[in-house]
C-alpha cells in the first residue's frame, strides 16, 4: 500500500458537552416550555372565568371551561383552554349563530323563563318570537375565547421568551 496518503486528526474542544447538551435538548424544552404553557393556560382559563363569562345565564359554561397542556414529541408543545360540553353552546358562544333554522324550543324556553322572568302564561309566545328573531338574525358571537387570549396575549409572549431564553442558554451551556 502506497504511503502517498496524509491523516490528519481534527480535536474540536468541548464537542462532547455540547452533544450531550443537544441530545438532552428534548426534556429541556420541556422543561422551559411546559411550566410556560402552563401559565399561558391557567391565565387564559382565570380570564374567561372571572371577566369574561362573569355574568352569565346558569354558569353551566363558565364551570365547563378547562385548560390542559400537551406534550408531543419533537418539542411540540400544546396549551388549550376550552369548554368540556358535548354540544353546540359553546361554539354559539363564542362564534355566534348563522341566520337560518329555528332554535331548540325546549332549551330556549328554560332561557326565557329563568333569565328573562316572563310570566308562564307567555312564556311560549315569548319564546316563539326569540326563538323566529334567531332564525331571522342569527346570534352575534361573545368572541369569549378569542378576546381571553388577546389580553393575555402579552404575559403569555413574556412567559414563552423567559423560557426560549432559559432554552438558548442551555443549548449554548450557560444554564441548565
Amino acid at each position: 500500500m502506497p504511503q502517498d496518503y496524509l491523516f490528519y486528526e481534527l480535536s474540536i474542544k468541548d464537542l462532547e458537552p455540547t452533544i450531550s447538551r443537544f441530545s438532552k435538548s428534548d426534556r429541556a424544552f420541556e422543561r422551559n416550555f411546559n411550566p410556560a404553557m402552563s401559565k399561558s393556560v391557567m391565565i387564559t382559563e382565570a380570564l374567561v372565568k372571572t371577566k369574561l363569562l362573569s355574568s352569565v345565564f346558569r354558569g353551566r359554561l363558565r364551570n365547563s371551561i378547562v385548560s390542559k397542556v400537551v406534550v408531543l414529541p419533537g418539542s411540540k408543545i400544546f396549551g388549550i383552554v376550552g369548554s368540556s360540553l358535548k354540544e353546540v353552546y359553546p361554539q354559539v358562544v363564542e362564534h355566534g349563530r348563522r341566520p337560518g333554522r329555528f332554535p331548540d324550543i325546549g332549551e330556549l324556553k328554560t332561557w326565557v323563563r329563568l333569565k328573562l322572568k316572563v310570566p308562564a302564561k307567555k312564556l311560549d309566545s315569548v319564546t316563539y318570537l326569540i326563538g323566529r328573531r334567531i332564525a331571522k338574525r342569527g346570534i352575534k358571537g361573545k368572541h369569549f375565547l378569542a378576546r381571553a387570549y388577546q389580553t393575555a396575549k402579552p404575559a403569555i409572549l413574556r412567559y414563552h421568551k423567559d423560557a426560549l431564553d432559559h432554552y438558548t442558554k442551555f443549548l449554548a451551556g450557560k444554564g441548565k
